[in-house]
């Protein structure tokens, strides 16, 4: 935004308009949206579209996909304005109160003044006028990952056209209800869509910022999960009758896992890494600006130095976002008891990055079980989707940049991919769009963890930074840039 009385306007209308703003997010949070109950995620997909619809937003739909429905509206802008579409999730994980909430109900929005311990003070909503905003969290499953992400989307918009300015680009919703369990039916959903969200740019809301302040991701590895089963006899066998007499799942199933790596964590599928390309030079440049405290990243998780398993000559960023991985998820099999198991279950995922993709690699774990003399059968379960990356010099990127560090008053971090994975190669696969991921929420909000919170100033701030990129994108988010 460079003229300076429409940031006044809009900046005015975000304030005057802030205890209604947290008391929408706390309506959002109050409905319960877990991926896997579907009446419950159906239910939040329709209040949320009521919300929508008082907000301005008249042509909310609520359209069906192959499990939970997806939240859309459009909003025009300026004849002619490039199209911005705000990608979000109303979908959350489930939360058992009984492990590490405490006193707090994990589906029960609650105040807090400062981080969320037992001895947290806690406050009513008619209550957070008389305190700074900065010392309030709201504590809640889904407050961070990421109603955050959809509320501010909408905000952004709402207080932009609220303060009687229009908006700079057009603008598409896109409320996704089954991120949460890896987007499976989102693929089908945008073809069948298509025409529906075309668009100029995908702006992901999702995620924490870092302890160093804000951030914003360029890509996110691929991912390749699959689960295995192997079965013998019909009923566990005593092992001193009949150990090495008959087939034991839970050893063929540890042959399997030793023979796909070894023990310095190299990938022994064949072709494996085939296509993997190392990162370019402006990546490296890029990652070599990070903060990294390795000290600090093991005490937060509870590791020892031994448990440090990088490899030589591989820094941790180019590790996580630009080498592939084979990775065990889970075990099942038996019991505390001398016996030969009749089943053995194993979870296992790899991560993907640039040029790999989900169809060669499973193709290839398909032939490496077989060479290992397992059938193909013994696979119940593949998902996944392919790694994504926008390039560092992409103009939506560096627009996006600058509109953060405006917000922010500081540089934003960039980091040129995700460790994780999120299916944003479907926007374009599907729509041709490229997506920027732009994390909201404080880099302590515990997402997927108990005690999941938001702190009230990154909700302000999220929609602020929201309204930045789309005068932001305004000058750029041109067909001849896709």
């Amino acid at each position: 935004m460079n003229d300076s009385a429409t940031r006044g306007a809009i900046w005015q209308e975000l304030e005057a308009q802030r205890h209604t703003i947290t008391a929408g997010f706390v309506k959002l949070l109050s409905w319960r949206s877990v991926t896997q109950e579907d009446d419950s995620a159906t239910a939040c997909a329709h209040n949320l579209q009521h919300q929508m619809k008082n907000l301005g937003f008249p042509h909310t739909r609520v359209l069906r996909s192959k499990h939970n429905p997806v939240v859309v509206a459009q909003v025009p802008g300026p004849p002619g304005a490039p199209t911005v579409i705000l990608y979000a999730h109303y979908d959350i994980k489930p939360a058992d109160e009984q492990v590490g909430w405490g006193s707090f109900p994990p589906f029960q929005p609650t105040f807090v003044i400062g981080p969320p311990g037992d001895d947290a003070k806690r406050i009513s909503l008619a209550e957070i006028e008389q305190h700074h905003t900065q010392d309030l969290r709201l504590v809640c499953r889904g407050a961070s990952d990421d109603k955050v992400g959809v509320w501010a989307a909408l905000q952004a918009v709402a207080t932009i056209l609220d303060s009687g300015n229009e908006l700079p680009v057009s603008v598409k919703f896109l409320f996704e209800g089954d991120e949460e369990a890896g987007s499976p039916p989102l693929q089908d959903f945008l073809v069948e869509n298509k025409d529906l969200l075309k668009g100029d740019v995908v702006i992901v809301l999702d995620g924490a910022k870092a302890s160093e302040g804000p951030r914003i991701y360029l890509g996110a590895r691929g991912i390749l999960a699959f689960e295995m089963k192997l079965t013998g006899a019909a009923r566990d066998l005593h092992s001193g009758t009949y150990g090495d007499v008959v087939t034991n799942p839970a050893e063929k199933l540890a042959r399997f896992i030793s023979s796909c790596q070894d023990t310095r964590g190299k990938v022994l599928i064949e072709g494996f890494y085939d296509a993997v390309a190392p990162p370019s030079a402006p990546q490296r440049e890029a990652i070599a600006r990070l903060p990294f405290d390795q000290e600090r990243i093991m005490k937060d998780i509870g590791a020892s130095d031994e448990d440090w398993e990088l490899s030589p000559g591989r820094s941790y960023y180019e590790a996580t976002m630009f080498w592939p991985t084979f990775n065990v998820d889970g075990l099942r099999s038996g019991a505390d008891s001398t016996i030969v198991p009749s089943e053995a279950t194993a979870w296992l995922d790899l991560r993907l990055v640039p040029n790999q993709s989900f169809d060669d690699i499973k193709s290839k774990v398909l032939k490496h079980l077989t060479k290992q003399g397992l059938s193909r059968e013994a696979v119940t379960h593949f998902s996944g989707y392919d790694p994504y990356q926008c390039p560092l010099e992409n103009p939506y990127a560096q627009a996006t940049i600058q509109a953060i560090k405006d917000v922010y008053g500081q540089a934003t971090l960039v980091y040129p991919s995700l460790g994780g994975s999120v299916p944003i190669s479907l926007f374009r696969r599907v729509l041709g769009t490229h997506s920027i991921i732009v994390p909201l929420a404080n880099h302590d909000s515990f997402g997927h963890g108990p005690r999941e919170n938001l702190c009230l100033a990154d909700l302000e701030l999220g929609i602020k930074t929201v309204i930045s990129i789309l005068y932001a994108l305004k000058s750029v988010c041109q067909p001849d840039v896709r």
